[in-house]
């Protein structure tokens, strides 16, 4: 729901202040500060960077998603206890725009100006502290008019723009393509009440069908459709929604933890293809095109049968199952083998799980 967005009950962008000592120390609970960067229609999505002014009493924020320079007054807020000084007012954080994609920020000598690194466009941007206005731009890089889809495509991934009040962007919840590994209630399956976990992207353009109960047979249906419905953006134009999945389509699965060829792992594989798991998660891609009915109750009368996810580069995916019930690779071979008779002994979940970790 919109509101839930504007109310940051979806995401959120804060920072945070900690005293140093408290990590030391043996207390139970540590004390600290947060502000939240985001206000009702000027998210700031993807915070990447902050500098501190010599003095300590200005703290500023690139977000990389908003494309914008946030800037906190710390002599301004409530004092909190112990001294700690305020990281300023929610309500009086002032905002400047600067270059695309601001991953970097720096503040120099005197507490003067600051300078983000803008890594969408490729330029530097100076601002001045004192009046909170950009000074100039330094282009530092190529033309983006000679952008490649792919490039285009990466740039969108990025760009809070293309999300409600620039509250979030598609890497918010799949950072360098990846996942996040939480749960998110997003309506992108068609069904409400029923928290899905954020599946990792890398591989993704050999997974179809699409979402975990494979709505869409294209991977640009799927991109439409997540900027629409979990970022509740405006409808977004064919060449975006072809750039984003041109981008897509460039990102690989991860590295495996272990060689194919260990012992255990090619133990592994025997007990794989033994025990059927192969039937759902099929080489090369370790899925299926068949929604599979896992066996799982939700307490909802909502379809049960899921795509079944690639298993290349699972065990730098966690956590696990469509719901992440299950924190571990351990976990999942626990609590799911619909193939097998009889739960796996011990010793062949850990031949399976090593099997995994080359995947």
């Amino acid at each position: 729901h919109k509101t839930n967005i504007d109310w940051g009950l979806v995401i959120s962008s804060k920072v945070s202040a900690f005293r140093i000592s408290d990590f030391t120390s043996r207390r139970s609970e540590l004390n600290f500060r947060r502000v939240t960067l985001d206000g009702s229609h000027n998210g700031a999505a993807d915070p990447a960077s902050l500098a501190v002014s010599p003095d300590g009493l200005t703290i500023v924020v690139a977000s990389q998603g908003a494309h914008r320079l946030l800037k906190l007054d710390r002599t301004k807020g409530t004092k909190p206890a112990e001294d700690l000084l305020p990281l300023g007012n929610s309500l009086g954080i002032q905002e400047c725009k600067v270059g695309l994609g601001p991953r970097a920020v720096v503040i120099d000598a005197e507490g003067s100006f600051a300078v983000t690194a803008n890594s969408m466009d490729d330029t530097l941007t100076f601002v001045d502290l004192s009046k909170f206005k950009k000074l100039g731009t330094l282009d530092v890089g190529h033309n983006g008019s000679n952008a490649t889809a792919a490039q285009r495509g990466e740039a969108l991934f990025h760009d809070g723009r293309l999300a409600l009040d620039r509250w979030m962007t598609c890497a918010s919840c799949h950072p360098s393509g990846h996942t996040v590994g939480a749960n998110f209630d997003t309506m992108g399956d068609g069904d409400q009440g029923r928290p899905k976990n954020t599946p990792s992207l890398l591989g993704v353009i050999d997974t179809a069908p699409y979402s975990w109960v494979g709505r869409f047979p294209e991977l640009k249906e799927q991109v439409a459709s997540s900027i629409e419905s979990s970022q509740h953006g405006v409808q977004p134009s064919p060449r975006a929604v072809d750039d984003i999945a041109t981008y897509l389509a460039t990102l690989t699965p991860p590295p495996p933890l272990k060689d194919r060829r260990q012992p255990e792992v090619l133990e592994g594989l025997k007990l794989f293809r033994l025990r059927n798991c192969s039937t759902c998660h099929v080489a090369p891609t370790f899925t299926s095109r068949p929604l599979r009915d896992v066996g799982f109750i939700d307490g909802l009368d909502s379809p049960k049968r899921y795509s079944p996810p690639s298993l290349r580069g699972v065990s730098r995916s966690a956590p696990y199952l469509h719901d992440g019930r299950a924190a571990t690779l351990a976990h999942v071979l626990q609590q799911h083998h619909p193939t097998f008779e009889e739960p796996p002994s011990e010793s062949e979940r850990s031949l399976l799980r090593a099997y995994l970790e080359s995947l």
